[in-house]
């Protein structure tokens, strides 16, 4: 991912991982992207996405509302 981000013109900053013990992550994601003014965010593909019940009503809203693009590896 850091590689694809800085091929892309972009910093990563940040890597928020769901997992059993922090199910938390996507929530802390949202948050951090409206307190530090986040404009994208890499994700490993739009699997990901679905994995974590986003669905594309969501992800629209979510990129409307912050001024935000989500992209998938190899997206553009």
């Amino acid at each position: 991912m850091a590689h694809y981000a800085s091929r892309s013109g972009y910093r990563l900053e940040k890597v928020f991982t769901e997992r059993p013990e922090r199910p938390d992550a996507f929530a802390s994601l949202v948050d951090a992207v409206i307190r530090d003014g986040v404009t994208c965010v890499l994700i490993p593909g739009e699997e990901h996405l679905r994995s974590l019940a986003v669905t594309a009503d969501l992800k629209a809203r979510l990129e409307r509302a912050a001024d935000l693009r989500i992209l998938p590896l190899g997206g553009n």
